[in-house]
């Protein structure tokens, strides 16, 4: 009687498994997986549930995915109780037995659980909140690195202290989501500098409502920045385009401001152009004059009627038009 054949080398099967996955060859990652999961391999199970719940080379099945990560799940594998959490929450609806695992990958120290059981407890999923342990859960998350863990705990703590230094971190690491809400913060103390930088960093980070409140601060000005309407123009049309309800009805009114302002502007130019033309033609004026002026008196030095006494009438009648072109010059300048 020939002796049963040796099992397979279940750690090669794996490595070979995820050697094909990471080069994309999901059909031969596949054939591994199965067969060391077939063995009860955990790590196998695992990666097999991840192809299975994604469609990696098979067509997505939830429940086959489910019964893999369980089997990994039973053998206390955090990522793997974290996952089966997941698929339970969503698809199962079941609450209760993705909390429990949850808790099971928190407490080997699994951040992104910490962040699940978070959000848990900040009254999601229709759930009743508890502030003190969504606090506890989202610090723990934050601490091991979570970013999102980390921008939901300031939110929560609120104010300054604590809350704020955690929106901060958040921030400095590229959430747009953290610099929003410093900026809705800073917003509210008063501090229209701090605001508007935040504003601008979740902006080029492609935070709509960030964009939308940075395009109202250059069209009201004197929120941190000076009004300038073209940028403001420019920044709504974007939020706009980005699907900001509120920015598209802006973007229609600013476009109405600016063209009201371009024609006041333009109106103003012509009006300052015609006044300086005036005020060169009346200069001219009073050169011609006194020019006349000099002339008829240097000729009255030398002329003089019968009596000895000048008689200067073109003098008097060129000083007299002199001064009507200067009262007239003044008159529509004050009235300008």
């Amino acid at each position: 009687m020939s002796s049963p054949p040796a099992p397979p080398n279940l750690l090669n099967l794996y490595n070979l498994g995820c050697h094909h996955m990471d080069n994309c060859a999901y059909d031969l990652a596949l054939t591994h997986f199965v067969t060391a999961a077939s063995y009860g391999h955990p790590l196998s199970c695992h990666n097999l549930a991840v192809m299975q719940s994604q469609g990696l080379g098979c067509d997505v099945d939830v429940e086959s995915a489910i019964k893999n990560y369980r089997s990994a799940a039973e053998r206390k594998f955090p990522e793997s109780q974290y996952s089966l959490a997941l698929l339970l929450k969503n698809h199962h609806h079941d609450v209760d037995e993705a909390r429990d695992l949850l808790e099971k990958a928190a407490s080997q120290g699994h951040v992104g659980a910490a962040y699940s059981l978070g959000l848990l407890e900040s009254g999601g999923d229709g759930e009743e909140g508890d502030k003190d342990k969504a606090v506890k859960y989202y610090r723990q998350a934050a601490e091991g690195g979570h970013v999102k863990a980390a921008v939901n705990l300031g939110v929560v703590l609120g104010g300054g202290g604590e809350g704020e230094g955690w929106l901060k971190a958040a921030a400095d690491a590229g959430d747009v989501n953290a610099a929003f809400n410093l900026s809705v913060k800073y917003m509210g103390e008063g501090k229209d500098g701090d605001a508007v930088e935040m504003m601008e960093k979740a902006s080029d980070g492609g935070h709509v409502g960030a964009t939308y409140n940075l395009a109202r601060a250059y069209a009201e000005g004197g929120t941190g920045v000076g009004r300038d309407i073209e940028k403001a123009q420019k920044l709504m049309d974007k939020a706009a385009d980005e699907g900001d309800l509120r920015a598209a009805k802006a973007a229609r009114k600013l476009s109405k401001i600016r063209r009201n302002e371009r024609i006041e502007r333009e109106k103003k130019e012509r009006e300052n152009e015609l006044k300086r033309l005036e005020e060169m033609k009346v200069a001219a004026v009073e050169k011609v004059v006194e020019v006349q002026v000099e002339e008829e008196e240097e000729g009255w030095g030398e002329r003089k009627n019968t009596r000895g006494k000048p008689t200067n009438q073109a003098i008097e009648r060129v000083k007299a038009a002199v001064a009507k072109r200067k009262a007239e010059a003044a008159k529509k300048k004050a009235q300008g």
